[in-house]
């Protein structure tokens, strides 16, 4: 639980991984709780592998999810570019889930 906790601290905030490997950062989880400064892993290369783990695992539920739609799936795209010239493009799928759910 703590691995996934951490996880969700960092992606959204947009953590660098190698935030786990500074002795700072360290050294403040010592200070909080020695088992955890003990439970979490020590690389930024393990943190990659637990992001990828985790994607791999929304990935599938998603396309369970819309595999099993009950409608059609209409999707949404919208395209744009920052001003520091970074481009997105975001995409929603809209459906109705085997439960009968939008």
């Amino acid at each position: 639980m703590l691995e996934f906790l951490y996880l969700q601290w960092t992606i959204p905030a947009n953590h660098e991984f190698s935030l786990i490997e500074d002795k700072n950062f360290r050294a403040f989880l010592q200070y909080v709780s020695k088992t955890a400064n003990e439970m979490l892993p020590l690389s930024a290369n393990t943190i990659k592998a637990m992001v990828m783990i985790l994607f791999a695992e929304g990935k599938r539920r998603i396309n369970h999810l819309l595999a099993s739609a009950a409608s059609f799936i209409n999707i949404t795209i919208d395209a744009w570019t920052s001003t520091n010239k970074v481009a997105f493009l975001g995409t929603v799928s809209h459906f109705v889930d085997e439960n009968g759910a939008l």
